[in-house]
């Protein structure tokens, strides 16, 4: 009798369990993936959500602004992380596009370099080959090393779009120039602190603290100002892209958009999308 009575309560606490796993493995927390650039500022939104509601898990993986789009639209990911505007047929897709920040894509080059300035022309000239040499710009003789992201880069693609290096067929100006790929900003910066000749472009708002100079275009540096006034005009939104959130995933947008959130914003160098 007490065998049985044990046995019962065995398969009892067995299906609780396999419940209780089921029910852990299907609340997995939240899902974000997306833009490299994005990806600082969202994991310390991340950080200061998970301090403030005890219990909420959320994992992010850094893999470009259309991975992380196509990983929104096909319920893979809660939140996309976009350093560009939805475009072509991702406009079809039935994602809500959301600006979370603004962002400058500052144009850098190596410590050593002596030009101080560029006009948007000469930035279009020297990413689509036109201009090779330094000395072209008013720099040193010394050949001009481009240093460019992948093709699923959000920043590569808005910096193409604005500075003009897109051809009819939307394929890449840059290309002509054999540039250099890199897959991060950080990896971006690392090669042109190493390059003597190199230029690159970078998000604004991760520049703080490294080695390298920022160059004005149009006689404009990108600060925060200016991409409010409009007068820096290579910058672009951050955004985050999602289809039907979850009641767990809006209460993190949410908190994004609200002050707390875009005081983390600003915190982080980039400007507000309440100013």
């Amino acid at each position: 009798m007490i065998m049985k009575i044990f046995k019962k309560l065995s398969v009892g606490f067995l299906v609780a369990f396999v419940m209780l796993l089921t029910a852990c493995s299907s609340s997995g927390g939240i899902e974000v993936s997306g833009s490299t650039s994005v990806a600082p500022l969202m994991e310390k939104l991340i950080a200061a959500y998970e301090e403030e509601n005890d219990g909420v898990r959320i994992n992010m993986n850094v893999d470009g602004s259309t991975t992380g789009i196509r990983a929104a639209a096909e319920g893979v990911s809660d939140i996309g992380m976009s350093s560009r505007d939805l475009e072509g047929d991702e406009l079809s897709l039935g994602l809500t596009e959301v600006p979370i920040a603004r962002d400058a894509i500052a144009v850098v080059v190596n410590t050593e370099n002596k030009v101080d300035d560029l006009t948007k022309d000469q930035v279009q000239k020297i990413f689509s080959g036109q201009i090779t040499n330094w000395k072209e710009v008013g720099g040193a003789d010394l050949p001009i090393i481009i240093i460019s992201r992948e093709d699923s880069s959000g920043t590569k693609g808005a910096f193409e779009d604005i500075v003009g290096l897109l051809n009819e067929d939307k394929s890449s100006m840059v290309e002509r120039a054999n540039p250099v790929i890199t897959n991060s900003n950080g990896a971006m910066i690392e090669n042109v602190i190493q390059r003597g000749g190199a230029i690159g472009y970078v998000s604004a708002g991760s520049l703080e603290g490294i080695n390298l100079k920022t160059l004005k275009v149009n006689g404009v540096l990108p600060t925060s100002d200016h991409i409010v006034d409009g007068k820096y005009i290579i910058s672009r939104n951050f955004d985050i892209v999602f289809k039907d959130p979850s009641e767990e995933v809006q209460a993190f947008i949410d908190f994004i958009l609200s002050e707390k959130g875009q005081a983390i914003v600003e915190e982080e160098g980039y400007t507000s999308v309440a100013k």
